[in-house]
């Protein structure tokens, strides 16, 4: 999730006029990180729903993988980590949640103020 829709604009993954209407509609874009690649998984309206819509996956990749790490990572974006913080406590109470900042890579695309909500499989 991202504060903004500019710098997904500027790198080329939405044009500024989508970027444009979608800050005006305070549009949520959540993207999903997968096998190395950045993809637009949902848009959603309010910060609450990418958060609830975040959780509703991990709890799918829980089901699959109870091993699995969750994680919060971030860039600049503290207060909006502790929301998902609190909403990850409030859920899954007893698992250890991993937090650490986004890289380079990611926020090449997203920009500052980005929030990554996910978790890890095992190796095993």
């Amino acid at each position: 999730m991202t504060e903004t829709l500019s710098y997904l604009a500027r790198g080329g993954r939405i044009s500024p006029t989508v970027a444009s209407v979608g800050n005006l509609l305070k549009i949520k874009p959540v993207l999903e990180v997968s096998h190395g690649e950045i993809t637009l998984f949902e848009k959603v309206r309010t910060l609450n729903k990418a958060i609830s819509l975040a959780l509703d996956e991990i709890e799918k990749g829980l089901a699959k993988d109870p091993d699995a790490k969750i994680l919060i990572l971030h860039y600049h974006y503290d207060e909006v980590a502790d929301i998902a913080r609190k909403a990850i406590a409030s859920r899954f109470p007893d698992r250890e949640v991993i937090e650490n900042a986004l890289g380079a890579v990611v926020l090449n695309h997203t920009g500052p103020k980005t929030l990554g909500i996910g978790y890890c499989h095992t190796l095993k």
